[in-house]
């Protein structure tokens, strides 16, 4: 039977991903009205121009209304003595399981919209690969941090 991961992220992680869905229409809608300009000036082809329309529109409603309920429901984390457990994906839900002894560092990250929410995001790096988690609160992730820097250095001196 397995254990139920119990840390979620914020609430206000929902808000951040609404402004990215935002901003990944407006990128969108740059890049079709200005080929739909460069177009008409130049006579180029009109296939990509419906291909960018039929894509945006699915794009937008996926990254705004779909993609964030679902991560918010299905992103967990749980942090024991011997190791970080992390649950996330949409579609795939993948767990994923780190040993504290093979935590190189720990870092947190925050972008002006997380912010202004004040949220922050906390990154385990291993030899192998990066491991994050988003959309925590600043104080949070900083109590994370320092819990999992000191598991490291109690790892590396049993060993």
């Amino acid at each position: 039977m397995m254990k139920e991961l119990t840390n979620k992220i914020e609430k206000d992680m929902l808000k951040v991903w609404y402004i990215h869905s935002y901003i990944t229409l407006a990128v969108l809608l740059i890049i079709f009205f200005g080929y739909m300009i460069l177009m008409f000036r130049f006579d180029w082809w009109r296939w990509p121009l419906f291909a960018i329309g039929i894509c945006t529109v699915p794009l937008f409603i996926y990254e705004r209304f779909v993609s964030p309920h679902f991560k918010y429901k299905t992103f967990r984390y749980e942090l024991g003595e011997d190791e970080l457990e992390i649950q996330s994906g949409v579609f795939i839900v993948s767990r994923t399981l780190i040993p504290m002894n093979r935590v190189q560092y720990v870092t947190t990250e925050q972008g002006p919209i997380m912010k202004k929410y004040q949220l922050t995001g906390l990154e385990v790096s291993t030899a192998a690969t990066k491991h994050s988690i988003t959309g925590i609160t600043e104080s949070r992730a900083e109590e994370l941090r320092r819990f999992i820097a000191e598991l490291v250095k109690e790892s590396e001196e049993d060993v």
